[in-house]
C-alpha cells in the first residue's frame, strides 16, 4: 500500500480505501489484495532463459567468473565484446536467478551498440541484435508499455524538472501500468497512425490540491489511445485541456485547471527513443461517463 499514491487517488477512492485502512489489519488485508492483483505488471525474466536466447541468435555470451551476471556478449560483426553488467538487479527465487526487464532494457540502451527494441503490445519479442526472445505467456501476459514505462518515466520526469517553476514542491510522477483492462474507457483520444504506436500520457491536477502530475504510457489499439482511469475520475469531472509544452502544462495548472500533454514515442531502436509532443489541434478527446 502506497501512502504517496493514495494521495493521489480521486477524494471518493480516498475516503473508502483510508476506510479500510483503519479497521483492524486492514492495512495487511489491502497489501495482500495488491500482492495477489493479476494486474500487476509481470517483468520477471529467468536470466538463463535470457542468455540460452542470445546465444540462440548468434550472440556469444560469456559470464565473467565470480559474478552472477556480468556478461560479455560478442556480437557477430563486433570486434571486440560489449560488456553487460546485471549484477545489481539479479534476483535470487529458489534455485532461479531472475533479472526485472525494466532493469534489463535500461542496461542494454547504454552499452549495447546493437539495435534493441520490443515489437507488439501483449507478449512482445525483445531483440537485441539478431537475437530474438517472446516475453510472456497466455496465463501471465506482458505488456510493453510497461518494460518502456520507467525509462520513458525517467526521461521525462528529468524535463519536468528543469521546467517547472519550483522542483522543490514538484515530486515524482505517479506511473499507471498498463493491465490490458480498458474495455470501457472514460477518457481518450483518437489516433490517425500505426496500430500498436506508443504514446506518454502526462496529465496534471491543480497544482493547488498539491497531487502529482501522474504519468502512463499507452498504445493506439483500435484508432485510439486510452487514458489511465486515475486520470479523469471523481464527483466532478472536468475534461482536461491539451498542451503541447512543458511551461504551457505548468501554466494551465497554476491557474487551477486540469491539463494534459501527449508525447508520440518513436520505439524504433530503444537506444534512441525520440519523445515528441503532438500538437494540441491534432488532438481529440472522446469522453465516456
Amino acid at each position: 500500500m502506497n501512502d504517496a499514491l493514495l494521495r493521489d487517488l480521486p477524494s471518493s477512492e480516498q475516503e473508502r480505501l483510508q476506510a479500510e485502512i483503519a479497521k483492524p489489519g486492514g492495512r495487511e488485508w489491502l497489501e495482500a489484495k495488491c500482492r495477489a492483483n493479476p494486474g500487476v505488471p509481470n517483468d520477471l525474466l529467468r536470466l538463463s532463459d535470457l542468455i540460452a536466447a542470445l546465444r540462440a541468435g548468434g550472440v556469444g555470451v560469456e559470464v565473467l567468473t565470480g559474478t552472477d551476471a556480468f556478461l560479455h556478449l560478442r556480437f557477430p560483426d563486433a570486434s571486440e565484446p560489449q560488456p553487460l553488467n546485471l549484477n545489481d538487479f539479479v534476483r535470487e527465487l529458489g534455485e532461479e536467478r531472475y533479472i526485472a526487464v525494466g532493469n534489463l532494457l535500461g542496461q542494454l540502451r547504454y552499452v549495447v551498440k546493437a539495435p534493441v527494441r520490443l515489437t507488439g503490445w501483449k507478449n512482445p519479442t525483445l531483440a537485441v541484435g539478431p537475437a530474438r526472445m517472446q516475453l510472456g505467456t497466455v496465463e501471465r501476459p506482458v505488456y510493453s508499455a510497461n518494460l518502456y514505462g520507467f525509462i520513458v518515466w525517467n526521461d521525462i520526469s528529468r524535463e519536468l524538472q528543469l521546467a517547472a517553476p519550483d522542483p522543490s514542491q514538484l515530486r515524482d510522477m505517479a506511473l499507471f501500468p498498463e493491465n490490458g483492462r480498458t474495455s470501457s474507457p472514460a477518457l481518450s483520444f483518437s489516433v490517425s497512425g500505426a496500430e500498436g504506436a506508443m504514446y506518454a500520457i502526462v496529465y496534471g491536477q491543480t497544482s493547488a490540491d498539491g497531487r502529482t502530475p501522474s504519468f502512463a504510457l499507452r498504445s493506439a489499439q483500435g484508432g485510439r489511445v486510452v487514458f489511465p482511469t486515475i486520470c479523469w475520475g471523481g464527483a466532478q469531472r472536468t475534461i482536461p485541456r491539451v498542451v503541447k509544452t512543458l511551461p504551457e502544462f505548468f501554466q494551465v495548472r497554476a491557474r487551477g485547471q486540469p491539463v494534459v500533454l501527449l508525447y508520440r514515442v518513436d520505439t524504433s531502436d530503444l537506444r534512441d527513443l525520440k519523445l515528441t509532443p503532438v500538437p494540441a489541434p491534432q488532438v481529440h478527446l472522446i469522453t465516456r461517463p
